[in-house]
């Protein structure tokens, strides 16, 4: 039984971490995207979304997207 209980911990763990690891991936692209955005690049031709809103909102879409990465590392 120990065995069992011992494998889906580490599975469990194993799984944890890859999740972390693309969070922290997410958490990089957006922080980047931030910075470009705060240098006033026009993301619209690789981020078809962002030529559908204005700088500001994209801005803001942005930065809550990072705060709920950093949310979900903690």
């Amino acid at each position: 039984m120990s065995n069992i209980a011992e494998t889906l911990l580490r599975n469990k763990a194993v799984t944890a971490m890859e999740q972390a690891a693309q969070r922290v991936a997410d958490l990089r692209f957006f922080e980047q995207v931030q910075m470009r955005l705060a240098a006033g690049e026009d993301l619209s031709n690789e981020l078809a979304a962002f030529g559908k809103v204005d700088a500001t909102t994209a801005a803001e879409t942005v930065r809550e997207l990072i705060e709920r990465c950093s949310a979900d590392l903690r």
